[in-house]
């Protein structure tokens, strides 16, 4: 059979155009992916996503510059993702910065901002026992939820991510029960920006490489399309076809109005949909960190843009200076014809030289002149003013003078009013993750399925289980607030320092003082001192709402 053609190979990474009937471009026709049966949902989907990389390319570049110079690397480079392995680009490490502004502008900022975990409060909008109660009961399953589902560790990285991309992301869901907080890197979420041009998209896209097994052992049913879609990487990211990784891609969609059904939720990889399901929150679990909002669109403005020209600069003269270091900086002996001196007298060895003549001259010409150094030191002090820090800061150095608390404490204070903005929108992040992780508590006990009831958090100081009915409330009920802090530290230095302050102002008497020393426990102090008002609250309530009257004790 000489003239048989052997089959052509299924691509199937290949952009499908399909055309709506008021559609003229592949583009439109993946705009509506979430109207798309389910059978062909994947290929609208990857469509979709493929587009609006395409037309962010340049964004995607910038950010890899932006990643460069956090690295301290500024260098051509073959690849356009955030992630380069070493082996393929022959650049790495060649091209290094020696004083890298935007990193330490980065690092010092994270460090006096992303350090705050601030605290969610519910407050009852009525004062009666029951609710009161129940709305700090509702505080401790938040306290429990933030701190285990990895809010506060993965903070620094996401606010370091804005700082250096001008986006970072967390990842709110829900695994076996339990509430996950990931970081979701920059490149890997996909907005359009037309859609998010008032920083408030409809939908968002999210591709991430997941491990084979764990994608078989969700989806036994899709046996065959995951294992064809674990070699179809492909583009930039094709080396990771050598791991056991696929491709991806998390979809949300907000209904356009309540009660329109087109909100949707799907997981889809290259060969097949996954999960498809309607989606009717009014939030999308992608929750977004800018170190600076943009005026249109939905990506934000980081250190590393508002520095990258200025760290350019001092990156070219300091390379000029070593430069000129190496070729003119060199100690040079300037010898006079007549003194008739040979040169090979001339060494490091102790010794006696006899000539006539002149004495011989050594100079070593400046590699620069005095007003290039003061130069490139007023770029460096600029750039740390611009952010709104001081070099001494970022050197963990105070300025001389400044010896006394007070002093110290005005001080830090002037730098901390250049953030308040920053911190405000820091903890209107967390504000925004902690009504996600509300919302998603409420639907899981909601679900007659799941009817445990259960919510075993870190207590204050233990560990306790409360159970869901005795905690929640809806939202006519209570209002959700944050506070940079919590009013009790949690660290034992800081409950040992809390307890030392207690005693001076007369709050504590020595013997709970001493108690304190082991397992500072301060939470159970507190409750101690507030259990007769409590008492009385919940007989007041008992007799007035349930009609049942408690006899005094």
């Amino acid at each position: 059979m000489k003239n048989q053609r052997r089959p052509k190979p299924v691509n199937y990474t290949s952009t499908k155009k399909t055309y709506d009937n008021n559609s003229h471009s592949p583009a439109l026709a993946n705009l509506e992916w979430y109207d798309k049966d389910e059978s062909i949902l994947w290929q609208q989907v990857f469509g979709r996503v493929r587009h609006i990389k395409g037309v962010q390319i340049t964004r995607r570049y910038e950010r890899f510059m932006y990643q460069q110079a956090y690295n301290s690397r500024f260098g051509p480079s073959a690849m356009t993702s955030l992630f380069t392995p070493g082996q393929r680009n022959q650049t790495y490490g060649a091209m290094s910065i020696s004083a890298n502004v935007i990193k330490s502008c980065v690092d010092t900022a994270s460090s006096r901002i992303a350090k705050e975990k601030p605290r969610a409060f519910v407050l009852p909008r009525k004062g009666d026992y029951k609710l009161k109660r129940r709305a700090k009961q509702l505080t401790k399953v938040l306290d429990g939820t933030m701190a285990s589902s990895g809010l506060y560790a993965n903070g620094e990285e996401v606010f370091r991510d804005g700082g250096i991309y001008g986006d970072g992301y967390h990842y709110i869901h829900m695994v076996d029960g339990k509430i996950k907080c990931d970081v979701a890197k920059c490149d890997e979420v996909v907005i359009d920006e037309v859609d998010g041009m008032y920083n408030d998209p409809q939908e968002v896209h999210y591709t991430h490489p997941e491990p084979r097994r764990k994608l078989l052992k969700l989806y036994p049913e899709k046996t065959k399309e995951i294992e064809e879609a674990r070699a179809a990487w492909r583009g930039e990211m094709s080396f990771l076809g050598q791991a056991d990784l696929v491709e991806v891609i998390y979809s949300w969609r907000k209904p356009s109005a309540e009660g329109s059904g087109d909100g949707r939720r799907t997981v889809c990889v290259c060969t097949a949909t996954l999960e498809s399901e309607e989606y009717t929150k009014d939030f999308l679990p992608i929750v977004t960190w800018q170190w600076t909002t943009p005026t249109y669109g939905p990506y934000g403005d980081g250190i590393a843009k508002e520095l990258f020209g200025a760290q350019k600069t001092i990156t070219d003269i300091l390379r000029g200076i070593v430069k000129s270091i190496r070729m003119f900086a060199v100690p040079r002996i300037w010898v006079s014809k007549m003194a008739n001196v040979a040169q090979q007298t001339i060494g490091n060895e102790i010794g006696i030289n006899e000539y006539a003549g002149e004495k011989p001259i050594f100079d070593t010409p400046p590699a620069a002149p005095p007003d290039i150094y003061q130069f490139v030191q007023w770029i460096i002090d600029w750039c740390y003013k611009q952010i709104g820090l001081s070099q001494m800061s970022s050197q963990s150095e105070k300025p001389s003078g400044l010896n006394s608390g007070v002093a110290m404490r005005t001080y830090q204070d002037v730098e901390t009013q250049r953030f308040s903005i920053v911190g405000q929108r820091w903890e209107r992040h967390y504000m925004k993750c902690a009504r996600i992780m509300l919302d998603l508590l409420r639907d899981y006990h909601g679900n007659k399925a799941n009817k445990a009831g259960k919510v075993t958090v870190h207590g204050k100081g233990f560990i306790e289980s409360i159970d869901w009915a005795d905690a929640n409330l809806d939202d006519d009920e209570c209002d959700l607030v944050i506070y940079p802090t919590n009013i009790l530290p949690e660290t034992p230095e800081g409950r040992l320092q809390a307890v030392q302050e207690y005693v001076q102002s007369g709050f504590m008497d020595r013997e709970t003082a001493i108690s304190q020393l082991n397992i500072p426990i301060l939470h159970d102090w507190e409750s101690r001192e507030t259990a007769s008002s409590d008492n009385i609250e919940r007989a007041l309530s008992s007799i007035i709402d349930d009609g049942v009257y408690v006899k005094p004790d």
